[in-house]
């Protein structure tokens, strides 16, 4: 069931390129955060469940995070917006989550 949201949710996905033009497989998914997507609001809870998804399908995830008035969404990071002492605590974040196997060389 697809609840009707004051600001719908989007992403930019990145395809595989085929020769034959067809629709490749997914590769990356980026997001720029909004207010609606963070805090205790319903928006923002069924975006941290949507947000499950293409880590879930093992896609290269992008999140970036210039609400510096505002904690973060992976609750890891040090809260700039409480104004933390912390050499980790940062206003703006770009979090990249890559679960392919590295090779070894």
């Amino acid at each position: 069931m697809q609840e009707e949201l004051e600001h719908p949710f989007s992403a930019i996905v990145i395809r595989e390129r085929l020769p034959d033009q067809q629709r490749g497989n997914a590769l990356a998914w980026i997001e720029l955060l909004s207010p609606s997507t963070k805090g205790e609001t319903r928006s923002a809870a069924m975006y941290l469940a949507n947000r499950q998804m293409p880590l879930r399908r093992g896609l290269v995830f992008v999140a970036l995070d210039f609400l510096h008035e505002t904690p973060p969404t992976f609750t890891r990071l040090v809260d700039y917006s409480r104004r933390q002492r912390s050499a980790d605590a940062h206003p703006y974040r770009i979090l990249v989550l890559d679960w392919r196997p590295r090779r070894c060389r």
